[in-house]
């Protein structure tokens, strides 16, 4: 069925993959391993050059996988410097250039590439810069920066189930971070050089801020920059999480649909030019390819655009040679060019959700569209949009359930509204700004007509969010399940695809595995009982975890909403069905106590030393101490008059104060949060 003989990119691309997520799981580069193994399999290679055709693909697969993994690994270590480099002990003078840029409170986060220094030491050519923002200078990307700086390495995320954002700028190879103060730092503006991509930056910008001018509704302008342009800086973060209950945020991201918009307005165009003689059809072709290349870089360069870029251009080169249709041959050799570039866009969700989409509609498209025949033209467009997004989702939405923990109930509904919805906006924002810098005869109509759409859009989206049945919420699979769900949803539709019935039977199987497992593993979660102490460098949150219920705690100088960002991962984990907040509570139960910051729970006292008011525990052992609050004599009356099992000291705690604390208690029973992290209690084993 999918043989290295009919799709051999699609077998090298999972060989490339595997030695990059080997890379991954090892961390090192296999060195020596690889020059022996490469000399072994490339004799075995030559000795059975005349034996059979799974002899000479087991030789390239894995001298694929063999090449990607040191290749991966080669690159990660370029970009990996000691942390015990003097670049991390002392201040010292480097200069580099911008390439990405946020603004974040009183500082502006920037990503930079380090072109030199004064420490004669190893540096990291990539860095995360913290600029203090004072207003007076306006930084702008590509931007020199003359600075001076101590790095430290980006701390790990340490609280379970939560997003790991060292992990994450990790896979951007970087590392290392600065906080950089207006005094330590020159500017030297970028002196614009006109190429091709300078241009291309420029003109998004100026078309950015034309749709500013002329729309009043600040969301309606902010949605055209999003589809049109791929600008979605001035997105409400209300908006963003709108699209994505109603499965629909992919609108927003400029892809192949886009491209593909784009395309038929160019055929279309086009279409005028003579094909009889093949120069002017390969003109033709190269001409649209051009303009559909510009666009890509327009928008931003995003994987997905690229990666349509790229698979229409090698479809067009086909063309040109004979060879026009699409194959899953493309779509896979697109992927392996891509990750050869850049190994780890195979971590990034941009690149992952990109190709899966395609990928499912490339399987199952063609199945879905041909369950129903219909004559009538307008319904039969309807009926292709339906499946083309139900052969999306099938693929799409373990993954969506995994990343995000939610089920969109209303994509079919949603993507009938907004497919067809976005194929109008794309077409009368080109109209829009070609008739602007142009006669700007039908200016007026279509801007009323744009900024009507862009408000049923918006209404269409904001009213299916409302809906209650429209999001399944707080949904946990974990890896092992993905890949089960996603091995159970390929079985079954290849079965019924190919008619073979064992592929059917076999991936029924693994659902009914599927469902099982997921039960057994929410059973074991309801009856874990324990508490955690989360990793936070402002605030202290804590929950309590029984019975599906979570009782969560929180500092005095933050509130339930600000625990959001460290907790909610761990919550969802749980399964929790409800929250209460605590500090303000007073619960009596049978198994469970709490008043003023003092639990008793299942034969465990656990009391938190805060700043707010609290009582001293009744009993003579303390299970848990918890230390939020700095007050050296009232620590030490309590370590004396209370048998204490286990202390936690949060990150409140600072500097001396918190080494002070330390040397009052035994250090086996000492946990420093700010060097240990995270603090899981697991109450069920203490009983």
């Amino acid at each position: 069925m999918f043989t290295m003989k009919q799709y051999p990119f699609l077998w090298i691309t999972i060989a490339y993959m595997s030695g990059v997520i080997l890379n991954e799981i090892f961390e090192k580069n296999p060195g020596d391993f690889f020059n022996i193994a490469y000399l072994l399999f490339f004799l075995v290679f030559l000795y059975f050059l005349k034996g059979s055709f799974s002899t000479l693909f087991a030789s390239i697969f894995l001298l694929t996988l063999l090449t990607s993994w040191t290749r991966s690994g080669n690159i990660s270590n370029y970009h990996r410097i000691n942390s015990q480099s003097a670049f991390t002990k002392n201040d010292h003078k480097f200069i580099g250039i911008i390439n990405a840029k946020k603004l974040t409170g009183n500082f502006i986060k920037v990503e930079m590439d380090l072109l030199g220094s004064d420490c004669d030491c190893d540096f990291p050519p990539k860095i995360l810069a913290y600029l203090k923002n004072d207003n007076k200078n306006q930084i702008q990307i590509k931007d020199t920066v003359v600075f001076k700086a101590k790095f430290s390495e980006i701390p790990a995320n340490s609280n379970p189930h939560s997003f790991d954002y060292k992990k994450f700028m990790a896979k951007k190879y970087i590392t290392y971070q600065a906080f950089i103060r207006t005094v330590d730092y020159d500017l030297i503006p970028f002196k614009k050089e006109w190429t091709g991509l300078s241009l291309l930056n420029e003109l998004n910008t100026k078309l950015s801020l034309i749709i500013d001018e002329h729309f009043t509704n600040k969301e309606n302008a902010s949605l055209l920059k999003a589809i049109s342009l791929g600008n979605k800086t001035s997105l409400s973060k209300s908006t963003l999480e709108e699209f994505s209950n109603t499965g629909s945020r992919h609108i927003l991201a400029v892809s192949g649909m886009h491209v593909g918009i784009i395309l038929t307005l160019l055929m279309k165009l086009f279409g005028f030019i003579p094909v009889n003689l093949i120069a002017v059809r390969i003109l033709r072709d190269l001409g649209i390819l051009l303009l559909i290349w510009m666009y890509g870089f327009l928008t931003g360069a995003q994987p997905a655009v690229l990666r349509a870029c790229f698979m229409l251009s090698v479809l067009f080169v086909g063309k040109m040679i004979g060879k026009s249709s699409f194959s899953l041959n493309t779509l896979f050799f697109t992927g392996f060019v891509m990750l050869v570039l850049d190994p780890n866009l195979l971590f990034q969700i941009s690149f992952i959700f990109s190709y899966t989409a395609m990928l499912s509609i490339f399987l199952f498209y063609k199945s879905i569209s041909k369950l129903l025949y219909i004559k009538n033209r307008w319904l039969r467009y309807i009926w292709q949009i339906l499946a083309l997004s139900m052969s999306a989702q099938i693929l799409m939405l373990p993954l969506a359930t995994f990343y995000f923990h939610k089920i969109p109930m209303l994509f079919l509904i949603s993507g009938l509204i907004t497919t067809p919805l976005a194929f109008l906006l794309i077409i009368f924002v080109v109209v829009f700004f070609v008739d602007f810098f142009t006669f700007k005869i039908i200016f007026k109509p279509v801007t009323e007509l744009l900024d009507l759409l862009s408000s049923i859009f918006l209404n269409s989206i904001k009213y299916l969010d409302k809906l209650t049945f429209g999001t399944i919420d707080n949904v946990y699979i974990d890896f092992t399940a993905l890949c089960i769900l996603l091995l159970a949803t390929v079985g079954i539709t290849a079965g019924i695809k190919h008619h073979i019935k064992y592929f059917i039977y076999i991936g029924i199987c693994i659902s009914v595995f599927f469902i099982f497992r997921q039960g057994f593993n929410s059973f074991l979660t309801a009856k874990t009982t324990s508490l955690i102490v989360y990793e936070d460098s402002k605030s202290t949150f804590i929950d309590l975890f029984w019975n599906r219920t979570c009782y969560s705690w929180t500092s005095s100088n933050s509130s339930f909403k600000d625990s959001e960002f460290s907790a909610k991962g761990n919550r969802i984990f749980h399964r929790v069905r409800s929250i209460i907040q605590l500090n303000n509570e007073i619960i009596d139960t049978d198994a469970f106590d709490y008043n003023s910051n003092t639990f008793q729970f299942l034969d465990n006292t656990i009391f938190i030393l805060s700043d707010s008011e609290f009582y001293l525990p009744v009993f003579d052992t303390i299970e848990l101490f918890i230390i939020d609050h700095y007050d050296l004599r009232l620590i030490k009356q309590i370590s004396e008059k209370y048998k204490i099992k286990k202390v936690v000291v949060t990150k409140r705690i600072k500097g001396l104060n918190r080494k002070s604390i330390v040397k009052l208690f035994n250090q086996s029973i000492v946990w420093d949060i700010s060097r240990q992290g995270a603090f899981i209690f697991p109450i069920n084993q203490q009983k």
